[in-house]
């Protein structure tokens, strides 16, 4: 399924692209399992491109240039082994050899660089100069890339960063972009001395062949340490490179096996940090590891084949997958990791690779050789994400609709166009492609603007035969990973190819018609189809602002319309002219492109406006001095710009802006690229690439202050030359101290003002200008005694808050001419005294010409006044002689102020004798207590109040009236404003006592049977003195005594003058005997009393007689005796139960006492029937137990029974019972004696 593609070989050392299939290879027919490697030493790709017809994009033959070496190896002519399937690109770099055949002494000297714009991997950059560890530059975060160049030749570039002991580095550099056609870097990890060496690198890296790469050297102790950047040659140059690093803290998480295919890979962890190894060595043993990467995102792997760092390594291969047509390639690096020379070299890999789409990628570990592994063939592996980022503001994409367009299949030239609208300014810009061709290397491709320049994308990359990858879906951009370097051109971004700049198009108007030109540049039955493509505009941002206080000022600024506005020009060779360009584009070796216009107007400098600048010139375009004094950062350069240039080995172009006469120039611009031609198509056409109009904006803030200049330098070898530079539209900002004319106005419109009352302040802050304000600050703080509250409107543009309370402390703008104007009610305190001084300012961060009028104060007199009043009453109209009276006297403030030390008076008559209290409300305070007259000075807020609470008793010989008057005065210095309620007066009338009787003086209830309730008895209490009285206290009544009722009410209660009410008592013994109690009525004119008394009584039980006696009673007959029961007590008693008598005895209904329980009361009495029916002969008694609630009592029953005559019956004379018993017992004894004798 998988297949594997070998990758192009930068160098001397080899990588592949590995595509694995289910058993065949890309185009060749190799079975998978092959694994082919195709080193391509640079003597052999030298011997194949001698044939000058098939050399694309190289100079003359006799003068060697860095753009042949995009085709060093034309894909199409050199003989290639059979069994790969598709030739990478080469380089046909030589170890230790100069690339460059034309020599260059070119040195900028102590330049400082301006600071570089964010790009797209957010990469970091160097601050030249760092090429000391002393002056290295700093590097932030533990996840980065650099980009940057080592230039000019000899330089070093030295990193500062920090790590933890243990902490392991894996660092490399891609050079394959370089535009001075070699890629030979060394790279060093330097201890925190700057100098030792932890562990260096001359050729492991990847991209290009000769580039370095550093992984999983350990940190020995915490600190600072240092990255060193250098060309292997002292005499050459890395134009530009990239830096990637990442510090790996903790351990790497182990391999889970197995996870030899895509679908068992093991996930990454969030550090991207596994360690692993290839053991078995087997063709099977892969590791595979899967991550996530957003559309953009670019990727750096490293793979360390020593972790132990015991000298035990092996050839590891690493790879990145799946791309392509079918989304079944892994593209692979693989350096043979040998040590190189003297050079303590640790074998490891390096990768990078930007993605076009989002989705899940893996990451791949094996080895080219299946011999190659076991358990000491040990990895570790780092997985660093640089995710994507804007490369300014704004960016949109454009999609043509001029598409699908045929490609082929023979040669020619196929067009399509996008139109953008409007003007955006080019920060950035991106191209994307998506075609088919069945001969992929067969396309050229190039971009044109709407301005004319017309730039290369990419020549002759991809695959180079048919039945090879068919698909390319890529975006090229400058900020990508790598360049082509693959035959896979699916699912990629990339950087234009090698010699190529999509940053050429910077600060073009992007507004107009581009086009894409595609070339078939080879005869033949294949072809293709372009089916879409975009350019992703990004703009740029706006220009930098000042600091508060400052604002943007112009220093200089010209168009060139009215001549060359101060501007010299000097140098060998000096060709600087200005006007109109007129240097048409030519398609002749060395093709020039056209400079025919400015970027406005028809004036501006060109070296040359008729042709190229001069062989062997150094020519200067120098401003005016552009003096900023009294300027402070950000200082901005502007200045429009065309270019064509040789390649920057030979021939040099900068910007710089410098102090006046030289010193410390900061580099605004530099040409650090490849020679600016291409040669195209079939037949070949000779294109002129160019740069602009463009419009640039640089940064030189260490100049601010300065008096400087701006200088435009161009210069060139011996041989060949093009346009050079034009210039045209410059312009120099920096940022000037804000000046404002600010002030303020305050007042209440009044002089004096009332405590208690209320002011209201009209407060104006104002700007005169010259600049407008934003932020200033209007400010009062109101005196203590007010309390306030605000609005706010501004006018002629002046903003601020619209309301608030207390202080003002508001952030308001004041353009020029603009004001704010508060109006603040403030209500002043009642206790404020003196004056009232209130002072408002305005300030601001911006410097002001006259700050005497900064601040505006109001003062105002305080004048109290205050309404005093006074109340005296004691709530009666009358008061009793030698009684006592209480007045309550308020003295108040109604306001609106504080009436501190005023005074209470009051003289009592002599009639009374007084003692006093008082309390304050309100605030008021007063001394607590005294006696006699009152005269106290009091403390009156207004809204408070003292109250004096005066107990007055009144001399018994008093007559006539009582008359008291109270007073109260304000202190000196505060008016009262109504003095008529300043005084108070009580009059009463005296009148005589009262007196108190009390009728009867003794209540006698006579004798009460105990347990009951006697009828009420009532005590008359009368007044018969001249006023009322007042009852106090009244013994209460107690057991058997109480009071039942009565007229006069509750203690305690007054009786008028000639009036009385009563008192109803009751007794209710509950023991017999006597019982009696004393009260006595306490009143405020004397005392009475009175005494109660009453007898308890009690039942006694008792019978009348102790024996009932029936006599002789014939046998079967029967008698009936009544038993009587006596209460000869003084109270009622109760029966509770009787004894039931035995036979011959018997209870018979008929007495009077009833059913047991029953009652008796005292005296009285009740009988109880009985009866007697002997049956044998003989005597016969009972006793009966009759029980009450006070005790018992007994009586016996007796009789006979006898046979014959009748025994005598002892009758109970006191019985009607009796009586009848007997006349019936006469009866029966008649009835007998009749029946005997019959």
């Amino acid at each position: 399924m998988f297949q594997r593609f070998r990758a192009g070989a930068l160098g001397a050392a080899a990588f592949a692209i590995t595509l694995l299939s289910a058993g065949q290879a890309d185009a060749g027919g190799m079975a998978a399992t092959a694994m082919l490697q195709a080193s391509l030493p640079s003597g052999i790709l030298a011997a194949t491109e001698v044939s000058l017809p098939d050399v694309k994009r190289a100079e003359l033959a006799n003068t060697p240039r860095w753009l042949a070496l995009a085709d060093l190896t034309d894909p199409k002519t050199t003989a290639a082994p059979t069994q790969v399937t598709a030739l990478p690109l080469a380089d046909d770099e030589v170890k230790g050899h100069d690339s460059d055949s034309k020599p260059s002494s070119f040195s900028p000297g102590g330049t400082i660089y301006a600071p570089a714009e964010i790009l797209g991997q957010g990469y970091q950059g160097e601050v030249e100069p760092n090429n000391t560890s002393a002056t290295a530059s700093p590097l932030t975060g533990t996840n980065l890339v650099v980009r940057a160049s080592v230039y000019p030749n000899a330089d070093v570039d030295f990193y500062s960063f920090s790590a933890n002991a243990g902490d392991r580095i894996y660092a490399a550099v891609m050079t394959s972009f370089s535009a001075n056609a070699t890629s030979d870097s060394q790279l060093r990890l330097l201890a925190s001395d700057g100098t030792t060496s932890i562990e260096f690198d001359d050729d492991n890296g990847s991209f290009g062949g000769l580039s370095s790469s550093i992984a999983g050297a350990t940190i020995p102790t915490s600190g600072t340490y240092f990255l060193q950047v250098n060309h292997f040659s002292a005499t050459n140059q890395l134009r530009p490179y990239e830096l990637h690093l990442q510090v790996q803290s903790g351990s790497p998480t182990p391999e889970v096996e197995a996870n030899d295919t895509p679908a068992t890979a093991n996930p990454l962890p969030a550090n991207g940090w596994v360690s692993g190894a290839r053991n078995p060595a087997a063709a099977t043993e892969q590791d595979w590891y899967s991550f996530t990467l957003n559309a953009g995102d670019t990727v750096y792997l490293s793979l360390d084949t020593d972790p132990e760092r015991d000298g035990v390594f092996w050839n590891g291969r690493l790879g990145i997958a799946l791309f392509g047509d079918a989304s079944n390639q892994i593209l692979v690096v693989d350096d043979a990791g040998a040590a190189e020379g003297a050079n303590p070299t640790i074998p490891s890999e390096a990768l990078f690779m930007t993605v076009k789409t989002a989705g899940t990628y893996f990451a791949f570990v094996d080895s080219s050789s299946a011999a190659v592994g076991g358990p000491t063939a040990t990895y570790g592996l780092s997985v660093s994400v640089h995710p994507a980022a804007n490369e300014g503001v704004n960016c949109t994409t454009y999609t043509s609709t001029d598409v699908p367009k045929t490609i082929g299949p023979g040669t020619g030239l196929v067009s399509s166009v996008i139109s953008i609208p409007g003007n955006p300014r080019i920060a950035d810009l991106d191209v994307e492609i998506q075609l088919n061709h069945a001969l992929m290397q067969d396309i050229d491709a190039h971009l044109r603007s709407p301005a004319g320049n017309d730039n290369g994308l990419f020549t002759d990359i991809g695959a180079a035969a048919t039945g090879g990858q068919t698909q390319m879906d890529a975006v090229f951009d400058d900020e990508a990973g790598i360049p082509p370097a693959f035959t896979v051109l699916r699912g990629l971004q990339m950087k234009p190819e090698l010699a190529y700049r999509l940053a050429w198009f910077d600060g073009e108007n992007a507004g107009g018609t581009w086009t894409l030109d595609l070339r078939d540049d080879t005869a033949g039955a294949n072809g293709g189809t372009l089916t879409a493509w975009s350019l992703r505009v990004c703009e740029a941002p706006p220009p930098p602002t000042c600091p508060p206080g400052f604002a943007s000022t112009t220093v200089y600024s010209t168009d060139f319309e009215s001549g060359a506005a101060g501007f010299t020009h000097s140098g060998a060779a000096d060709e600087w002219e200005l006007g109109l360009p007129n240097s048409p584009a030519t398609t002749t070796a060395n093709p020039l492109a056209a400079f025919t216009t400015c970027n406005s107007g028809v004036n501006c400098w060109k070296t040359d406006l008729d042709n190229t600048y001069d062989v062997s010139s150094s020519q200067d375009l120098l401003s005016p001095n552009i003096n900023l004094a009294g300027l402070v950062a950000p200082i901005v350069v502007n200045w429009a710009q065309r270019y064509q240039m040789e390649n920057a080995t030979f021939d040099h172009m900068f910007v710089d802006f410098q102090q006046a006469g030289g010193a410390t120039p900061v580099r605004l611009f530099e040409f650090l690229d490849a020679t600016m031609t291409n040669a195209v198509g079939n037949p070949s056409t000779n294109i002129g690439a160019s740069a602009g109009w463009a419009q640039m904006s640089r940064r030189a803030d260490s100049l601010a202050g300065l008096n400087s200049e701006l200088r435009f330098h161009v210069d060139g070898d011996n041989t060949v030359n093009f346009q050079g530079l034009a210039v045209d539209d410059v312009s120099v900002t920096g940022c000037r101290a804000l000046s404002a004319d600010l002030s303020i106005t305050k007042t209440d419109g009044v002089a004096t003002a009332l405590p208690g009352g209320s002011v209201t302040y009209t407060i104006t802050g104002s700007n005169a200008g010259p600049d407008p304000v934003t932020g200033a600050t209007i400010a009062d703080t109101f005196p203590a005694s007010e309390t306030c509250t605000w609005t706010c409107a501004g006018a002629s543009g002046g903003t601020c808050t619209a309301a608030g309370s207390g202080n003002i402390n508001d952030t308001v703008n004041l353009p020029v001419g603009g004001s704010v104007t508060y109006t603040a009610s403030c209500a002043i305190s009642a206790a404020a005294t003196g004056t009232l001084v209130n002072t408002a300012t305005v300030s601001s961060s911006i410097a002001d010409p006259t700050p005497g009028n900064n601040s505006a104060t109001d003062t105002d007199t305080l004048t109290p006044q205050a309404d005093l009043s006074i109340t005296k009453t004691d709530g009666v109209a009358t008061v009793v002689a030698g009684g006592s009276t209480i007045y309550t006297i308020t003295a108040s403030n109604a306001g609106p102020s504080n009436a501190p030390g005023s005074t209470v008076a009051d003289t009592f008559p002599a009639s009374l004798t007084c003692t006093w209290t008082c309390a304050g409300a309100g605030g008021g305070t007063c001394t607590p207590a005294g006696s006699g007259n009152i005269n106290q000075v009091v403390n009156l807020p207004a809204g408070g109040s003292t109250t004096f609470t005066a107990t007055c008793n009144i001399s018994a010989a008093a007559t006539g009236s009582i008359v008291n008057t109270a007073t109260v005065a304000a202190a000196a210095g505060v008016t009262d404003t109504n003095p008529a309620n300043n005084s108070a007066t009580d009059t009463d009338t005296v009148l005589p006592p009262g007196v108190l009787n009390v009728n009867p003086t003794s209540l006698d209830f006579g004798n009460v049977t105990v347990g009951a309730t006697s009828a009420a008895q009532t005590i008359t209490l009368s007044n018969t003195g001249g006023s009322s009285l007042q009852v106090t206290a009244l013994t209460a009544a107690a057991a058997p005594f109480a009071l039942s009722g009565g007229s006069c009410g509750a203690v305690p209660f007054s009786i008028g003058a000639g009036l009385s009410c009563t008192l109803d008592y009751t007794f209710s013994p509950t023991v017999s005997g006597p019982a009696s109690q004393n009260f006595t009525v306490t009143s405020n004119v004397g005392n009475g009393a009175f005494a109660l008394t009453g007898t308890g009584g009690i039942g006694i039980i008792g019978v009348l007689s102790a024996t009932i006696d029936f006599g002789g009673q014939l046998l079967g007959s029967n008698s009936q005796l009544a038993l009587t029961i006596l209460n000869t007590g003084t109270g009622p008693l109760q029966v509770t139960a009787i004894s039931a008598p035995s036979a011959p005895f018997a209870e018979v209904p008929g007495g009077t006492c009833g059913a047991v329980p029953f009652g008796l009361a005292a005296g009285a009495n009740c009988t109880v029937l009985y009866s007697f029916a002997p049956v044998a002969p003989g005597l016969y008694s009972e006793v009966i137990t009759i029980t009450s609630d006070v005790g018992t009592a007994t009586a016996t029953l007796s009789g006979e029974g006898v046979t014959g005559a009748a025994a005598p019956v002892e009758l109970d004379a006191l019985s009607n019972w009796s009586l009848l018993l007997l006349l019936a017992t006469l009866a029966m004894s008649a009835l007998v004696t009749m029946r005997r004798h019959y």
